[in-house]
């Protein structure tokens, strides 16, 4: 992580006691609250992007595919929620 051009405000897990001791204390936020939007997300991309699982007839080798399809995906997702959001 500390190679990625990116900040990290906090790290969300569960009360899994090794996470205690890997990250630090003022970054790590512990509990189901802040790991259940970040699990029902996975599970909505899991559902929805076939391509990701192997077994499918949809699975494609190429990675610009599985790109696009993700990125199909989440403004799918995204769109979803403004909608519902401003209704």
């Amino acid at each position: 992580m500390k190679n990625l051009p990116i900040e990290i405000d906090y790290i969300c897990t569960d009360k899994f006691k090794a996470f205690a001791k890997i990250f630090p204390k003022e970054k790590h936020k512990e509990g189901k609250e802040f790991t259940k939007a970040i699990e029902g997300n996975n599970t909505m991309i899991r559902t929805r992007n076939r391509r990701t699982n192997r077994r499918t007839t949809c699975f494609s080798k190429e990675l610009i595919y599985h790109e696009k399809m993700m990125y199909k995906v989440v403004m799918d997702a995204n769109e979803r929620r403004a909608r519902k959001n401003t209704l």
